[in-house]
């Protein structure tokens, strides 16, 4: 599961680079330029409503420190990555998608023999075995 993940990952991001060089040249831009133009420059501010409404949600993780400038700071820098972050991957989904783009790295699967006399419901020709595994004690 962990190769398949780390492959996954690795396709992703070629496809991610390849698409953005390609858009990039289209505009006329620099990756990095194009970038900055579909996320930092269309991300919203972080402002003192938003940090007030994180710190109330989640004050229970703040380890019961005071909502100073030091901490607001910290937060405003969490918030505005959280924004960067859904931007930058609704504008690699955009992109992914006007190229039509499809993977076909299948998810690793394993095969189960089960035994005749194995407790099962159902046809056994089934398309879909699910084996449930238990430990009655």
């Amino acid at each position: 599961q962990d190769l398949y993940n780390q492959r996954r990952q690795a396709i992703e991001q070629i496809i991610a680079d390849r698409l953005l060089e390609k858009e990039a040249e289209a505009a006329g831009v620099t990756p990095e330029d194009l970038m900055k133009q579909e996320v930092q420059d269309k991300a919203p501010p972080v402002n003192e409503e938003a940090i007030q409404s994180f710190y109330t949600q989640n004050q229970a993780q703040m380890g019961g420190r005071e909502l100073d400038d030091g901490l607001k700071t910290q937060i405003g820098n969490y918030l505005m990555a959280q924004s960067y972050g859904q931007l930058q991957r609704d504008f690699l989904e955009r992109l992914k998608s006007k190229a039509n783009v499809t993977i076909s790295l299948d998810a690793p699967r394993i095969d189960v023999d089960i035994a005749a006399n194995d407790p099962s419901m159902g046809p056994a020709d089934a398309k879909v075995t699910i084996v449930e595994y238990s430990d009655f004690q």
